[in-house]
């Protein structure tokens, strides 16, 4: 069974700060939004919302596979088939987490 988010929804999985700390990049969280905010993996997304006013469809600005630092109080846990669903708004969404990857990693790479 697949769950498919409607509208403007993010079906998303937790992601650990350590596991995020173990790529190559990492990731500094401030210590005051560590309560608050947490990083998430985005599964499956909506369609997007609907604007009635132009009558047009609004894109998602984030796609699955996507690590996005979200607003954890806006997180609902939906079970079904006695699994656990976590879904949000796109707007929960502070943004995108990337990892840059060093310059010395560059020059090894091309150095082949």
């Amino acid at each position: 069974m697949k769950f498919k988010p409607l509208h403007h929804f993010l079906h998303i999985e937790k992601v650990t700060f350590e596991e995020l700390k173990k790529t190559k990049g990492g990731i500094v969280i401030p210590d005051n939004l560590k309560g608050d905010a947490a990083a998430f993996r985005v599964i499956a997304t909506g369609p997007g919302f609907f604007d009635v006013m132009s009558a047009s469809r609004v894109p998602m600005s984030v796609k699955p596979d996507d690590l996005v630092l979200i607003n954890v109080h806006e997180v609902v846990n939906v079970g079904y088939a006695g699994r656990e669903c976590l879904v949000c708004p796109e707007t929960a969404a502070f943004g995108t987490i990337t990892f840059d990857v060093k310059p010395e990693d560059k020059n090894e790479e091309s150095s082949d």
